[in-house]
């Protein structure tokens, strides 16, 4: 929504109402990821015994396409106070899925790289004692077993609750299966 007078909108021209796809079940979730373009997180063969699919979601580009989608929605507002544009998207944004074994879960997440620096395929691995006890205690989900890798235009990251059993090595071989472009 694009809103001519900043003042009305906390000093912004724009507001984003989004609208994500969220699933219960894994078919559900591979069934639209099918339909849309762009890396699809899978679950990993490997993944061991016992782990269950939570719950998952599929994100908007909004991040990608920020630019065009303002610039198009200011254009069809010309000469009015606010105006609101419903974008249809074939492509993802953002993809968070979830798997629990009793008190242990995975989390994988897929998402638009903002800064568009080299792809780094190299694996990032951090766990809870690498951040200081004020970031942890600011923002907890950081309290997790972390593996980072990125190509040129997306980020992906698996992680695991503290104490899960999962190992780094563990982790690479997931991450190697868990992405299918």
């Amino acid at each position: 929504m694009f809103v001519r007078d900043k003042a009305l909108n906390g000093g912004n021209e724009f507001m984003y109402y989004m609208s994500m796809f969220q699933f219960k079940t894994y078919e559900d979730y591979l069934n639209q990821a099918g339909m849309l373009k762009g890396p699809t997180l899978i679950k990993p063969e490997g993944l061991p015994e016992g782990y269950k699919f939570v719950k998952g979601n599929i994100q908007p580009p909004t991040v990608a396409n920020k630019d065009k989608y303002e610039k198009e929605v200011k254009a069809e507002a010309k000469g009015k106070a606010a105006h609101f544009k419903k974008i249809e998207w074939k492509e993802i944004g953002e993809i968070n899925l979830e798997f629990a074994n009793g008190k242990d879960n995975l989390r994988m997440q897929v998402s638009y790289k903002i800064n568009k620096d080299k792809p780094n395929s190299e694996y990032r691995y951090y766990t809870p004692e690498d951040y200081d006890a004020e970031t942890v205690k600011k923002f907890p989900d950081l309290a997790r077993n972390t593996l980072v890798w990125s190509d040129e235009d997306h980020v992906y990251n698996i992680t695991t609750n503290p104490g899960n059993p999962l190992t780094k090595e563990e982790m690479i071989k997931l991450a190697e299966e868990a992405v299918k472009k």
